[in-house]
């Protein structure tokens, strides 16, 4: 079900949400050490650690090869491979191409 216009609030709520967090570890002495992390969703995909995977796939996509031969060379479907792409917003450029 769609509900229209909730990107108008998601930043509200994502503010009200931070507040009360903060009031909540200022309260409670127990969540001091706790973090809150972000969704991983909310990580721009060019911007995200990437895994061990994603670290072969994209050393293989800068040699050009395709993803069904990734996906033969890793064990792994076409599909997962077009996965593991998206999600990291594969080929990119890494400082460190040790895979």
């Amino acid at each position: 079900m769609k509900i229209p216009h909730i990107k108008e609030y998601e930043d509200i709520y994502r503010k009200a949400w931070e507040k009360q967090v903060r009031i909540d570890l200022a309260a409670n002495p127990k969540l001091k050490g706790a973090k809150f992390q972000e969704a991983e969703n909310d990580i721009e995909p060019s911007k995200r650690q990437l895994s061990r995977d994603a670290k072969i796939v994209n050393g293989f996509l800068e040699r050009g090869l395709r993803m069904s031969e990734i996906g033969t060379l890793m064990g792994k479907s076409i599909q997962t491979i077009g996965q593991i792409r998206a999600r990291y917003d594969l080929p990119r450029k890494t400082m460190n191409d040790d895979i």
